[in-house]
């Protein structure tokens, strides 16, 4: 037996418990591994659900930067996203555009990495050096990044960053970056794991009151009566049967009680038949 078996028996027999109240504390524990299995599990589904969601509405985001910059640059045959003209629109509409959309920061690279528009003022005209925005436009495909703290139940998202080749007019001009605050991911997950957790736990509740008087009626009632059974064959009464009322491994055991009991009935008489006997005979001899 494993050390966790023993261990289990140990706190059983050291805490007294009747049947049913052993029965009732085994539903109730493995409600509770169930409802924490099935608990997380959905969690995880409606987490993703949300973070994927966010991913689409900033790929959404990415893509109306792309078209706004395509319409600014539609009346010029040749463009560079360092002309200043080009700069002045594309730098107005990502303040317009980050402001509108609560975004944390947006910025728009040429193909030499540069910072051609951008939330914060100093880095206008700087090298960028990331390296999500470096394989978007290597690779030709949207990369995202999801900033969080913590871990399992205590997890805090942050911020998702999205880094994004930029097209304009069908060639690759260079790169965005938009950084999108995921705060409320966390306040919703909280809300979804309280209205899961609580009627589960309501559910379990009601189940095991229902399971403990089932099982009470199926297993507790007939080993009750056995005992008492055994207690009137001990003073010597081989009176009473219970009656079978199943055919499963319950009512087989009843079964076998009440013919064991008809047996030993017959042996006492059989003994007591015989013990008459040699009395009469001793007394005849006599």
């Amino acid at each position: 037996m494993s050390k966790n078996a023993t261990n289990k028996l140990w706190l059983f027999r050291q805490l007294n418990l009747s049947l049913r109240l052993e029965i009732i504390v085994n539903i109730a524990l493995l409600m509770l591994v169930a409802i924490l299995l099935i608990g997380f599990s959905i969690s995880k589904i409606i987490e993703t659900n949300i973070l994927q969601e966010k991913v689409r509405n900033g790929e959404g985001m990415v893509s109306d930067v792309q078209t706004a910059i395509d319409f600014i640059t539609r009346e010029r045959k040749e463009f560079t996203l360092d002309h200043p003209l080009m700069k002045k629109g594309i730098q107005d509409y990502v303040h317009l555009y980050a402001r509108r959309r609560g975004i944390q920061e947006l910025m728009v690279l040429d193909h030499g990495m540069k910072v051609v528009a951008s939330e914060r003022p100093e880095l206008l005209d700087t090298p960028y050096s990331g390296e999500k925005v470096k394989e978007a436009i290597r690779t030709g495909q949207i990369q995202t990044k999801i900033e969080k703290t913590g871990r399992f139940i205590s997890v805090e998202y942050k911020r998702l960053i999205l880094s994004a080749p930029l097209w304009v007019r069908g060639k690759l001009a260079g790169g965005l970056q938009m950084e999108v605050p995921i705060w409320d991911v966390t306040e919703h997950l909280q809300r979804s794991q309280r209205m899961i957790v609580i009627p589960m736990a309501l559910h379990a509740v009601v189940l095991i009151i229902f399971g403990s008087f089932l099982l009470s009626r199926v297993l507790v009632k007939p080993i009750k009566e056995l005992v008492q059974l055994t207690r009137r064959i001990d003073e010597g009464d081989f009176s009473h049967r219970i009656e079978v009322t199943s055919r499963n491994e319950i009512g087989q055991l009843i079964a076998a009680f009440n013919q064991m009991i008809d047996r030993l009935k017959e042996n006492q008489e059989n003994l007591e038949n015989h013990l008459t006997s040699r009395e009469l005979k001793n007394k005849q001899l006599n």
